[in-house]
């Protein structure tokens, strides 16, 4: 018995495809080195197009600049001083957690012990307060480690320092 009807019957029920989906439809085209070539061209040109649009934009690290004038420079050159507005606001957010911190940045477990003591917290509260407010304001955790092993992240040791000792 045969189930699939006749070729002629079959070949006129087969559906159009909409204009939509002949969008979908693959691209059947031979491989020309020339068309690479072309394609490659234009991503270059698009890539440089995009670099020079960034570059001109102020970066968001440089945006809190300050020029400063010298007026005992003769040909009245700029200084450029970065003011770090997030470093003195996580100093004034870390003011409460500041002596735990300081015990850790000197790796002094009984000051540690003695500030979480005088905190009436957990050293995981504490560590987990300290990284939401430094995430808050400069976007990045500044402690790191486990139960009883943590430490300040190596990137933000200087400027913990600078701002809390």
């Amino acid at each position: 018995k045969n189930v699939l009807p006749p070729k002629s019957r079959a070949a006129a029920k087969k559906q159009e495809t909409s204009e939509f989906e002949k969008f979908y439809e693959p691209v059947h085209k031979e491989f020309s080195l020339a068309d690479a070539k072309r394609i490659e061209d234009e991503s270059w040109q698009t890539t440089k197009i995009l670099v020079e649009a960034f570059e001109s934009d102020t970066p968001a690290e440089t945006e809190n600049v300050e020029i400063v004038e010298d007026a005992k420079n003769d040909e009245n050159q700029a200084q450029i001083t970065e003011v770090s507005e997030s470093d003195s606001e996580l100093r004034s957010a870390l003011r409460e957690l500041s002596s735990y911190v300081v015990a850790l940045l000197h790796d002094d477990s009984k000051k540690r012990a003695a500030a979480l003591t005088a905190l009436g917290r957990s050293e995981a509260v504490v560590i987990d307060k300290i990284n939401e407010i430094a995430a808050d304001i400069i976007g990045d955790i500044i402690i790191d480690g486990d139960e009883g092993e943590y430490f300040v992240i190596e990137d933000y040791l200087d400027t913990l320092r600078c701002e809390l000792l």
